[in-house]
C-alpha cells in the first residue's frame, strides 16, 4: 500500500499548484515518474499508474531512462521483471479508502478507518 500511496502522491503533488510553483503539465509529472522508476518507486506500480493514464502514460513508458544497476550493498531489490499480480487488493480500495478518510484524520481516526476498511478484504 505504502508503494502506491508514494507513487499516487508524487504525480498529486507535482500536478497540483503549490505556493513556491504552478503546477506541471501531466506530461511532464509522467516523465518524472517514469525516470524516478526503479530507483525511487517500485517499478510494476508505477507501470500500473501509466496504465491507467492511456496514451500519456504509455509515451512516458517509452521514454524511460534505464534505470542503474542496483548497488551489491542494497539488502533488498525490485525485481522489474517480476509480473505485477493481482492478488493484493485492487487500486479501488485504496479510493474506497481514502474517501472514508476525513481531510484531517487523527492518528486514532486513521488507524480506525483503516483497519474496518482492511478488516472487510480479509
Amino acid at each position: 500500500m505504502a508503494r502506491i500511496l508514494q507513487v499516487v502522491d508524487c504525480f498529486d503533488a507535482l500536478t497540483s499548484d503549490r505556493p513556491y510553483r504552478r503546477e506541471l503539465p501531466k506530461r511532464e509529472a509522467l516523465q518524472i515518474l517514469a525516470d524516478r522508476k526503479g530507483t525511487m518507486y517500485d517499478p510494476r506500480i508505477v507501470d500500473v499508474f501509466f496504465s491507467l493514464h492511456g496514451e500519456e502514460g504509455e509515451r512516458a513508458m517509452a521514454s524511460e531512462v534505464t534505470p542503474p544497476e542496483p548497488r551489491e550493498s542494497s539488502p533488498r531489490t525490485i525485481d522489474p521483471a517480476a509480473p505485477v499480480t493481482t492478488t493484493g487488493l485492487p487500486l479501488r480500495s485504496f479510493y474506497d479508502l481514502g474517501r472514508a478518510l476525513p481531510s484531517s484524520p487523527s492518528p486514532r481516526q486513521l488507524g480506525e478507518a483503516l483497519w474496518e476498511h482492511l478488516a472487510t478484504h480479509l
